[in-house]
């Protein structure tokens, strides 16, 4: 609880100190991107569309990773939900905001035991910086992204509890 709590302080605290007298000058409404080690995991592959100030994003990512030792692979399947706001002037910008990542993990073991398969959610925030041109164009973000696992040891992503990362994405906003 306390985790979540500093999530929260830490997304309005950027938020507040945010001028909110400079929206950012782009043009563009959509773009799509692909983002590495962020809020939907390995990769993700996303669509944003910006709707007034909020930029409105959701993606996918589907990959799978031999467990330890051999003991069996584990499927994952993630769809990381944000909501963020873009401030700044020209191309450079400050993104900030949070959301969620809806997911589902199978585990096949390698000695023929049973398949285990989970649900599960992570809160996520974000904060970083955004290059994108007022017009159609490449898009470049670097975000400290925040998970916050929910539920069981065996069941939170990627681990219960706070983990820190970062993420990485590449685009084109049209």
């Amino acid at each position: 609880m306390r985790n979540a709590v500093l999530i929260v302080a830490l997304g309005a605290l950027v938020f507040v100190a945010t001028p909110q007298h400079v929206p950012a000058q782009t043009s563009s409404r959509n773009a799509a991107y692909i983002e590495l080690l962020g809020s939907g995991g390995l990769y993700s592959l996303n669509v944003e569309r910006r709707v007034r100030d909020v930029h409105i994003r959701v993606g996918f990512a589907s990959w799978s990773f031999d467990d330890s030792f051999g003991a069996g692979e584990t499927d994952m399947v993630t769809v990381p939900f944000t909501l963020s706001h873009v401030r700044g002037r020209d191309n450079h910008h400050l993104e900030s905001g949070g959301g969620f990542t809806l997911g589902h993990r199978t585990f096949t073991s390698a000695f023929g035991e049973p398949t285990t398969s989970s649900g599960f959610v992570t809160l996520t925030g974000l904060v970083g910086y955004r290059y994108q041109k007022p017009g159609p164009g490449f898009i470049f973000r670097a975000l400290f992204t925040p998970l916050l696992g929910l539920g069981d040891d065996d069941v939170a992503y990627p681990d219960r509890g706070f983990t820190p990362t970062m993420g990485i994405s590449f685009g084109y906003a049209f």
